[in-house]
C-alpha cells in the first residue's frame, strides 16, 4: 500500500471523506482543492506522491487536463480518476490516456484499498517491463538513475554532456555508488549507442590473464592458450569499453593499454602485427590515482590519458536526501521483478534507511531492501523486516567466546581465516568486492584464503 496518497477534488466534503478513509487505513494524504495546486508542489517540492486520486469533472483545469500534465511531470506516479456514475465514458477514455484506474463516487474503504493497491502493482510492472526493455535495447536512459539532490543533479548534467561527446571519462568514487550504470547511460545515448559497450572488471580478472583478455592472444602464445582469443578492445570496436577499477591493473598492463590509447590499435600477446581500433574509453574507480602516481604504482602519462573529464560519484551517505526515493524506488522495481504483490516502506522504516551508514552504498541498500521484499509477509515493510539480525541491546560479537574453555580458545590465524571465507562467501565470491570490506588488497586476500584461492580465481 502507499505511503503518501493526494487527493484532489474541488468539493470539501468529498476530499475530507477520502482522507479520513486513508487515514483509518494508515496512509498520509494531502489534498487539493484544484490541479494548479497540485502541480505547483510538484513542481517546488522533492517529495513525491505514492498515488494521486483525482476528480474528473473539476472547475478551471479538469481531471484529463491533469492527467495529461502528469504524464509530463511525473509519469511514474498512478493517477487514479474520481467520477460519479454519469461520467464513466469519461473515465474509460481517463484510462485510454493513462489514468491506472478509476472509482465512482462515492468511495468506500474497501474498494479504495484494492484500488491503489492495484495502481502501484500496474505501475510498478510498467516501469519495471520499460527498464528491463531499455536495458535489452541498450537504450539506458538518464531518468533510470534516481536522485534530486543537489549533487545528483550536478551529476547528472556532466553525464549528459559527456555523452553529447566523444570524451574520455573517468568516473570516481566508493564501490557500489552506481558507476557502471552511469557509464551505460553514458553510452546510450550517445552515438555509439548501437555498438557494442563491453564491461571489464580489472580487479576481478587475475593480474596474469588482464592483457590477454584487454587485448587478445593468439594460440600457443602463452601455456593453456589452446585458441585465438579476441581482446575486449577489438570486441568493442565502434563501440565503448568501461574498464571498472582501472586502478587495480598492474603496471605491465597499464603499459600495454597506453599503448593502445595512444596508438588506437592493438596487438595481441603472441602477435607481431597490430590491428587499428576505435573505441571510447570510459573508467571507473574507487581508489585516489594521483596519489598513486605518486607512490609509483599508476603511470602518470597513463593518467593524464583517461583523466580528461573525471567525474566525482558521491557516496550515499553523502546524499542521504536520495534515500527515500531510491527506497521507494528499489522497493516497487524488486516487487514487481519477484512477481509479487506490492509493498510499501512505512515511515519509520524510510527513516531507519536514512540513519544507516551504507558503506556498500546503493548497491548494499538495494540488497538490504531486496532481503525485506522477499522475507516480509505484510504488505508493509517496517524496521523489524530490515533489520531482523540486530543483536539484543547490550550484545556483544564477543559473547559467543565466552563458551570456549580457556585453553580452547581459537588462534588468530583461524578466526582470520573463517572471518576471510565468511566476508567472501557473503560477497557472493566477489574477490574484489570481499578485500574491499576487509580493507585488504586481493594479494593479502589470496594468502588468507589459502594457496588455492588465486587458481581458483583465475580458473573461473
Amino acid at each position: 500500500m502507499p505511503r503518501l496518497v493526494y487527493v484532489v477534488d474541488d468539493e470539501k466534503p468529498m476530499r475530507e471523506l477520502v482522507a479520513m478513509q486513508l487515514s483509518l487505513q494508515g496512509i498520509e494524504s494531502r489534498t487539493f482543492s484544484n490541479g494548479y495546486d497540485v502541480i505547483s508542489t510538484l513542481q517546488q517540492e522533492v517529495t513525491r506522491p505514492d498515488v494521486l486520486l483525482v476528480d474528473l469533472m473539476m472547475p478551471g483545469m479538469d481531471g484529463l487536463t491533469l492527467l495529461r500534465t502528469m504524464r509530463e511531470l511525473a509519469e511514474n506516479v498512478p493517477v487514479v480518476i474520481l467520477t460519479g456514475h454519469g461520467s464513466i465514458k469519461s473515465a474509460v477514455e481517463a484510462m485510454k490516456l493513462g489514468a491506472a484506474d478509476f472509482m465512482t463516487k462515492p468511495v468506500d474503504g474497501p474498494r479504495l484499498e484494492i484500488t491503489l493497491r492495484n495502481a502501484l502493482e500496474r505501475t510498478a510492472l510498467r516501469n519495471e517491463v520499460g527498464r528491463l526493455s531499455r536495458q535489452v535495447e541498450h537504450q539506458t536512459d538518464f531518468t533510470d538513475l534516481i536522485g534530486t539532490s543537489e549533487k545528483m543533479q550536478r551529476l547528472f548534467s556532466q553525464l549528459r554532456r559527456a555523452a553529447g561527446s566523444d570524451i574520455t571519462v573517468c568516473l570516481q568514487g566508493a564501490s557500489g555508488t552506481g558507476k557502471e550504470l552511469m557509464a551505460r547511460a553514458i553510452h546510450d545515448n550517445s552515438s555509439r549507442r548501437e555498438a557494442p559497450f563491453i564491461v571489464v572488471d580489472c580487479g576481478a580478472i587475475p593480474p596474469n590473464l588482464i592483457e590477454s583478455t584487454l587485448f587478445g592472444h593468439e594460440r600457443g602464445a602463452f601455456t593453456g592458450a589452446t585458441e585465438k582469443r579476441v581482446g575486449k578492445f577489438k570486441e568493442a570496436d565502434g563501440g565503448t569499453v568501461f574498464l571498472d577499477e582501472i586502478g587495480e591493473l598492474e603496471l605491465p598492463a597499464q603499459t600495454r593499454l597506453l599503448r593502445v590509447l595512444q596508438e588506437r590499435e592493438v596487438e595481441p600477446i603472441g602477435s607481431n602485427r597490430a590491428t587499428k581500433v576505435n573505441v571510447r574509453l570510459v573508467t571507473a574507480t574507487h581508489r585516489n590515482l594521483s596519489e598513486m602516481v605518486k607512490l609509483g604504482t599508476f603511470r602518470e602519462d597513463l593518467y593524464y590519458r583517461i583523466h580528461v573529464l573525471p567525474i566525482f560519484v558521491p557516496a550515499l551517505e553523502d546524499r542521504r536526501s536520495d534515500i527515500p526515493a531510491l527506497a521507494q524506488h528499489f522497493t516497487a522495481r524488486l516487487c514487481a521483478q519477484e512477481n509479487i504483490p506490492q509493498k510499501v516502506l512505512t515511515k519509520a522504516a524510510v527513516e531507519w534507511l536514512v540513519s544507516q551508514p551504507w558503506p556498500g552504498n546503493v548497491r548494499q541498500l538495494e540488497n538490504h531492501i531486496h532481503r525485506a521484499v522477499i522475507m516480509t509477509d505484510s504488505d508493509r515493510i517496517d524496521v523489524t523486516d530490515l533489520n531482523p539480525d540486530a543483536p539484543e541491546q547490550g550484545g556483544n560479537i564477543f559473547d559467543v567466546f565466552n563458551t570456549y574453555p580457556p585453553d580452547s580458545l581459537p588462534t588468530l590465524d583461524l578466526l582470520q581465516e573463517a572471518y576471510t571465507a565468511h566476508v567472501v562467501s557473503r560477497m557472493s565470491g566477489n574477490l574484489t568486492r570481499a578485500a574491499q570490506v576487509l580493507g585488504i588488497g586481493r594479494t593479502t586476500l589470496y594468502r588468507h584464503l589459502g594457496a588455492d584461492a588465486q587458481k581458483s580465481d583465475a580458473g573461473a
